[in-house]
């Protein structure tokens, strides 16, 4: 989210001007190129080439995102499980990323040792998986985890404003539908580009709030016991799996990211090593932040911080997250409603400005209708991690797979897909039942 959270920013400023698909991504379904990773493969030149470190640092900002706030809560649930999910969970990422970019290509090699590159996105492997149905099936999944990321940043509002302002008598309800008020121009803008570069802001933003915990908890560090970190809550792991499974989530990005590679062989190295990093930073910042604050960790870390500047600054810098990262997914949802529509739809022949103001008015109400059922920031992470992110992420590449690529894989292939895709309807089954126990819970003490 997270998108994954933010898709592919850089490149989409980049290259706005170029046909985009409702990810963002560009379609090029002609483009050919080997993922053998010995062979050093240039793209063809109709995309400007990424090197290595700027796929990674490409892909390491829209992983890391408002997720990584939620985590310290996810430890508080879940204890030791949850440390383990936050090794565990990318291991499994990084290895589904990996098999779901080798499904874009085709079997048979050129006699120049390239092989075919057919399918360009993740809807498209869900189409040719499943013809008729799965593009649509990939498209539901995908616009609702990016309309359910919107109304996150509602609830994110919601939260941290209304523990800022304990004397105003609103609500988190209330500041959340402020919020999304305040943020409603925004989905007005028409580029993309525009939308990218607030993004982007949107992504440095929440370097701030990450740093204050993280000095705060380093300057308390003498406090530390390790023995406060639970040893086993069965009720809070399902919760800290779906929080710990969103902050890993970016695999809509991935055939996009992979594309623009220069070195397309080197895919597999630079996600490896993205997710080391990622993983390195999200154990420090969920240990650092849980060991400083212990059983009085909040869903929204920040919360913890005493009343200084600090705070007020994290404060600033979230409500600068949550202006700038807002209308981007909702952008995304709106192309896609648009693509979706066919020539002769009735919907179609309504005046431009009042579709315009019609659809994205109705998806700012529908991700507020989401932020006023769930709205406790880490609960919002957890439900949307473990009704989307988790098939997105565990199931469907595991599937695509063993449909592409069958009769190349040995039997211990086979067995270790069926066993993530069975680890993924799990974790969606038993996240979505404990993240509304949770929320239940959550109501009963409000």
């Amino acid at each position: 989210m997270s998108l994954s959270e933010n898709p592919d920013v850089f490149q989409t400023i980049t290259s706005a001007d170029d046909p985009i698909n409702h990810e963002g991504n560009i379609v090029n379904s002609n483009c050919e190129s080997s993922y053998d990773e010995e062979t050093d493969l240039i793209d063809s030149g109709e995309r400007d080439s990424m090197p290595m470190w700027k796929a990674a640092a490409n892909f390491i900002c829209d992983v890391e995102g408002t997720g990584l706030l939620g985590l310290p809560f996810a430890v508080l649930n879940g204890g030791v499980a949850a440390l383990a999910a936050l090794i565990v969970v990318p291991v499994i990422c990084c290895y589904t990323g990996t098999i779901m970019i080798q499904c874009l290509y085709g079997d048979s090699s050129t006699p120049g040792g390239r092989k075919p590159r057919l399918r360009s996105s993740i809807e498209e492997l869900g189409e040719a998986c499943w013809p008729g149905i799965g593009r649509k099936v990939v498209l539901a999944l995908q616009n609702t985890e990016l309309l359910m990321l919107s109304a996150s940043y509602l609830v994110l509002c919601g939260t941290f404003v209304d523990y800022a302002f304990p004397t105003l008598r609103f609500t988190k309800i209330l500041w959340s539908c402020i919020g999304a008020a305040v943020v409603l121009p925004t989905v007005f803008l028409k580029s993309l580009s525009n939308v990218a570069w607030l993004s982007l802001i949107g992504i440095l933003s929440v370097l701030v709030p990450v740093g204050s915990v993280m000095w705060y908890g380093i300057r308390h560090s003498s406090g530390w016991q390790l023995s406060s970190i639970p040893l086993w809550k069965p009720e809070g792991i399902p919760v800290a799996f779906g929080i710990v499974i969103f902050s890993n989530a970016a695999h809509s990005i991935l055939p996009r990211l992979e594309g623009d590679m220069a070195n397309k062989g080197m895919f597999k190295f630079m996600l490896s090593i993205s997710y080391i990093f990622i993983t390195c930073l999200k154990v420090t910042f969920s240990l650092c932040a849980f060991l400083s604050f212990t059983t009085d960790t909040k869903d929204l870390v920040t919360n913890n911080l005493p009343a200084g500047v600090a705070y007020y600054i994290s404060c600033v810098f979230l409500g600068i997250n949550v202006l700038a990262s807002y209308p981007f997914p909702i952008l995304i949802v709106v192309r896609s409603i648009e693509d979706a529509l066919s020539p002769v739809c009735s919907l179609d022949r309504l005046p431009t400005a009042v579709w315009f103001v019609c659809v994205r008015v109705s998806l700012v109400l529908l991700t507020l209708g989401a932020a006023v059922l769930i709205p406790h920031f880490a609960l919002m992470l957890a439900f949307v991690g473990s009704l989307t992110s988790a098939t997105m992420c565990f199931v469907l590449p595991c599937l695509f797979h063993l449909r592409f690529k069958h009769g190349e894989l040995r039997c211990y292939h086979k067995i270790l897909d069926y066993f993530i895709i069975s680890f993924g309807l799990a974790t969606a089954g038993f996240g979505i039942v404990f993240s509304g126990k949770a929320l239940v819970k959550a109501y009963e003490k409000t």
